[in-house]
């Protein structure tokens, strides 16, 4: 799935039938047209069409179609950069993967933004779509990386619930990852990655041995074995809010790469110490809290746990 913000209304038009000569296979393309201006290019009102043009379709295609192949089994966000592009980016977080036409933001002779030209749209969207650029590679990274469903994948971690140390969350380097900060081969080796067995996971089969990452507060995220993945996507009604269609879309992307219905980790302390008094911050309802024994986060952070009390 290609997405595309930022241009006129003159050539948004053209830029889908641009990319339908790129990239025919896509299963949907999605254009909606900014402002002529230059400036600002994301207000309130499109910022919120595009969430629900491009959450509707893919929670529809994902929640009816068949588990496997994922339909889409990506998302790309292909956007010109403006002073206010983060109202978009934010909304839509780390479930799709944001590509900055930056060469659309710059000034012809005229001081017009190239996003204007057609031949500079072609171009922008060439670029962004070579198999052998930079943006085409990333996504086949992240894609080997999401799709083994791996222990010791930290991109697949939930972004508010795993902590780095007792205040920053693993979002905050995820959002490094997206600025370039951090490149899309860095396992991030600063994580404490360890060894479990029953010993202290009491839950663990006798003699098996689990790989899993313990965070700042000593918490443990295994991934949940896929027999007990609790699919929480359905299919989102005609009149659900803009916040319902962004965690449904949060559950099932990572990045802009399709999610297992239901993936998430199984969060506990060692030797079956219970949770009593950690707070957790749902997708959902916000701060929580509860005293058992585990709980399960999803991608999109949502907290389902026995005895949940909002905060």
């Amino acid at each position: 799935m290609l997405v595309i913000a930022g241009l006129s209304p003159a050539l948004h038009g053209r830029a889908a039938f641009i990319l339908n000569e790129l990239a025919p296979g896509e299963n949907k393309l999605v254009t909606l047209p900014s402002t002529e201006l230059d400036g600002p290019l994301y207000p309130e009102k499109l910022a919120s069409a595009f969430v629900r043009a491009l959450a509707g379709f893919a929670v529809r295609r994902r929640v009816n179609g068949p588990e496997r192949p994922a339909a889409p089994s990506s998302i790309r966000l292909l956007y010109v950069p403006a002073p206010d592009d983060e109202r978009l980016l934010r909304r839509l977080d780390f479930a799709v993967l944001p590509i900055p036409l930056r060469e659309l933001a710059a000034l012809d002779a005229r001081g017009r933004q190239l996003r204007h030209s057609s031949d500079a749209i072609r171009a922008a969207l060439t670029r962004a779509l070579d198999s052998a650029g930079t943006a085409r590679q990333s996504l086949s990274l992240i894609k080997e990386r999401i799709n083994r469903l791996g222990d010791g994948e930290p991109l697949l971690l939930p972004p508010r619930n795993f902590y780095l140390d007792q205040e920053m969350t693993i979002g905050s380097q995820f959002q490094a990852f997206l600025r370039g900060e951090r490149p899309w081969t860095d396992r991030m080796a600063e994580l404490h990655l360890r060894l479990f067995t029953r010993d202290n996971l009491p839950h663990l089969a006798r003699g098996e041995t689990r790989r899993a990452f313990q965070d700042g507060r000593n918490l443990v995220f295994l991934i949940a074995h896929p027999a007990a993945f609790h699919a929480v996507a359905r299919e989102a009604e005609e009149d659900a809010s803009e916040t319902e269609m962004l965690l449904l879309l949060k559950g099932l992307y990572r990045f802009g790469v399709a999610l297992p219905h239901g993936f998430h980790h199984d969060v506990q302390f060692e030797y079956g110490r219970r949770l009593a008094g950690i707070e957790f911050e749902c997708g959902m309802t916000g701060r929580v809290r509860g005293h058992n024994s585990h709980a399960n986060i999803y991608a999109n952070d949502f907290v389902r746990m026995d005895g949940k009390t909002e905060i």
